[in-house]
Formats: structure tokens, C-alpha cells, sequence
């Protein structure tokens, strides 16, 4: 247990300093998270993963969320409407959101992903880091 939070810690830190930079209007682009590319700062934000919502909340960062999963239920990030879940997001509403950004984790349907990604959304999957080394490859 104390292993599995030493983790989570470490990934918030880390993705807590990427959303930092996004967020800096003077921050130059390109950014990288998990070994992805994020050419210019987002305008809209869909987060479908819970862990990436916790650490989003924790950083304030809910005036770029657009919309959000059934699994994400920081209070901070409740005023986002609700566009599916991790696995079957609603494309069609995400599209209309005018979304830049997906972020989600490996359990979004394979279809999905490829849907967004046909749309010019990009998606950035995070896996759950388990060991050190994984969140310094995630993060």
C-alpha cells in the first residue's frame, strides 16, 4: 500500500509540473507527457481517467476541462458535463465540445480512440505507472 501511494505521489508531482507548464500563457510548445507530444496549448480538456481528474483538480486546472468520464468525480471537476465512460466516451458530444485534448487510460475502447483521433483530437493514454521508472516514462 505504501508502495502504491509512493507512486501515485511521485506521478502527481510529475504531471502536476506538465499541467503547470500548459498552463503558463508564456509556456512554449511543444510540451511532452508520457512520451506524447502536445504541439499547442489546449483550449478544451475531456478527462476520462479518474487518477489524471485527481491530479487536474488538485492543480486547479478545471477551466480547461470541457467535459469528463462517469469514473471522474473530483467535486472540483463536477460542473463538466459528463461525456460517457473510460471505456465508450460519447464522441459525437466530445466533437461538438470542440475538444483538443482527451486524456484517458488504457481501458478506452480501441474504436473510440481511433473515432477521436480521426476527428484531430489527440488522445493521450496514460497507464497507471506501477513501479518508479514507469511514472519517469509516464510523467
Amino acid at each position: 500500500m505504501k508502495k502504491l501511494v509512493s507512486v501515485l505521489l511521485a506521478a502527481a508531482v510529475a504531471l502536476s509540473s506538465a499541467l503547470m507548464m500548459t498552463g503558463c500563457e508564456e509556456q512554449e510548445y511543444p510540451v511532452s507527457i508520457a512520451n506524447y507530444t502536445i504541439e499547442k496549448e489546449p483550449e478544451n480538456v475531456v478527462v476520462l481517467d479518474p487518477i489524471t481528474a485527481d491530479i487536474m483538480a488538485y492543480m486547479d486546472f478545471e477551466r480547461k476541462v470541457a467535459g469528463r468520464s462517469k469514473a471522474v468525480t473530483q467535486p472540483e471537476l463536477k460542473a463538466a458535463p459528463v461525456v460517457g465512460t473510460e471505456e465508450n466516451p460519447d464522441i459525437d458530444q466530445i466533437v461538438k465540445m470542440k475538444t483538443d485534448l482527451v486524456f484517458c487510460n488504457d481501458k478506452i475502447n480501441e474504436d473510440a480512440q481511433k473515432k477521436l483521433e480521426s476527428e484531430g483530437i489527440q488522445v493521450i493514454k496514460l497507464q497507471k505507472p506501477e513501479t518508479t521508472a514507469e511514472v519517469k516514462t509516464n510523467y
